[in-house]
Order: structure tokens, then C-alpha cells, then sequence
């Protein structure tokens, strides 16, 4: 049995159910077989199922993941957009809370060295872009990104309702620092600097807190900031996202 995040016990032979998919930890005498298959086709499946054996492995940890990977990884960007728009006056700010899709990954891990075992979704794979098509125009085309909508909560007690498997919760600091009135209604996040973070044997994952500062109607400067609460894991980064981290700041150049 699986009841969230964090190492998988392994003391029997393992099956659980995760969104549309079921996964099998089948023990042997020198090794662990892996396998995720599912009985229900949907559309938002958008890989195949996965077999594996692991030789040698201390521990199997269940995380959740940046939307990135899948079916391959094509950005590190990710765009969600707010059921409701915002506006907000010059001068001020407000607290608001989304819920971000992220993929599950399966890890074995041996002292300090880990493999990344299968990486799967449990909703909509789907990829959009912000920005322009053209790339005559100034400051070039815009950026493929995995794309999702989300409500706006403005109490964490609400957003926390509707937190489950295959989502993170991010709170979200946006500071109106342009002279004019503006209007939100979307963020563009970047993987590299986000971080995750879980609470173990649960459902809930939770991404480091965003600062939006903005300098116009239609331009902003994004702030990773601190981790969401005491007490939560941070993720370990497979290698793919582990690249050399230059800034916590991103910017939104093409609308917000």
C-alpha cells in the first residue's frame, strides 16, 4: 500500500493504485521488480507502461516532479492560467494561492546515489505558448511551456481541500509596482529555480514561494523565495534538471 510521498516500504510485495495507473513492487531474493500498467486508456496518457528490474537499491522513494519531462523534455517552463483575472492597484499587493499540476517520479536510491526508476503523469499533458509565433519582432519568438489552469484561492485552508495526488500548491506575493492599474491572469514559472517539497505519507506537495513584482501591465519579475512551511522534504533533482543555477529570478515579458 502507497499512502503518499516519500519511501516506499518494502517489507512485502507492493500494489497501488495511482490515478489510472497501477504499480507493482515485486520482491525478490537479489532484486526489486518495478512495473506500471494501466486497465484504463485515456488521452492524457501520454507515455507507455514501464517494467524494470533494480539490482542492489537501499530504498524506493515515490516524489512528485516538475512538469517537464513528459513524453520528453521539450522546456522548463510552465504556464498556468487563473480561472479568474485579477486587478490590482497601483501600490498594491495580494496573497493568492494556485495549484500547479506536477508528474510523480520513482527513485532507487543506494547511499548518496540515485536513479531516476520511471517518471508518469496522473492528468492532461498539454504544452502551449507564451509569447509570440514570429521571431522577427523584438526580443524574438515566445516559450514553449507545459500549460495548466487553476482557481484562485485566497486562504491556504481552501487550496488545501482541493490538493491531491498530481498537484502542488504555490503561494503566490504580487506586488503592483507600476504606476497604472493592472490585471493578472496567468504566471509563467521555470522548473530550474522552483523547487518542490512534500509532506511525507501524504498527497501534498508544495512548491518554494513565488514573489510577483511588476513593473507594468503587461511585464513582471518572478522571485523564488523561501520554502513553503517547516517540516517538508525537498525533492531530489534528477539530471536533467540539475543544470547551473545563475538566478532566482525569472521575468514575464510578453503579458500577465
Amino acid at each position: 500500500m502507497i499512502k503518499g510521498y516519500g519511501v516506499i516500504e518494502l517489507n512485502k510485495n507492493i500494489e497501488a493504485r495511482i490515478g489510472s495507473w497501477t504499480i507493482h513492487l515485486t520482491l525478490n531474493e537479489n532484486s526489486i521488480e518495478y512495473t506500471r500498467r494501466t486497465t484504463q486508456k485515456h488521452s492524457y496518457n501520454v507515455i507507455g507502461e514501464k517494467k524494470t528490474r533494480i539490482v542492489g537499491s537501499e530504498k524506493i522513494i515515490l516524489q512528485p516532479l516538475y512538469p517537464v519531462l513528459l513524453p520528453k523534455k521539450i522546456t522548463t517552463s510552465i504556464l498556468i492560467e487563473y480561472d479568474e483575472k485579477i486587478t490590482l492597484a497601483p501600490g498594491e499587493q495580494v496573497e493568492y494561492y494556485l495549484l500547479m499540476p506536477v508528474d510523480l517520479a520513482v527513485l532507487s536510491v543506494k547511499h548518496d546515489h540515485y536513479s531516476l526508476i520511471d517518471v508518469f503523469n496522473v492528468g492532461k499533458v498539454k504544452y502551449t505558448l507564451y509569447g509570440p509565433v514570429e521571431t522577427s519582432i523584438p526580443g524574438g519568438a515566445g516559450i514553449v511551456a507545459r500549460y495548466a489552469s487553476s482557481k484562485i484561492f485566497f486562504a491556504e485552508e481552501s487550496a488545501l481541500d482541493e490538493l491531491d495526488v498530481g498537484l502542488a500548491l504555490v503561494r503566490v506575493k504580487a506586488h503592483n509596482k507600476a504606476r497604472e492599474w493592472v490585471t493578472l491572469s496567468k504566471i509563467l514559472l521555470e522548473a530550474n529555480p522552483l523547487k518542490l517539497y512534500y509532506e511525507e505519507h501524504t498527497w501534498r506537495a508544495y512548491s518554494r514561494d513565488i514573489v510577483l513584482n511588476i513593473s507594468s501591465p503587461k511585464t513582471a519579475t518572478i522571485v523564488y523565495s523561501n520554502p513553503p512551511k517547516p517540516g517538508v522534504r525537498e525533492v531530489i533533482d534528477p539530471p536533467e534538471l540539475k543544470v547551473p543555477l545563475i538566478s532566482l529570478k525569472t521575468t514575464m515579458s510578453w503579458g500577465l
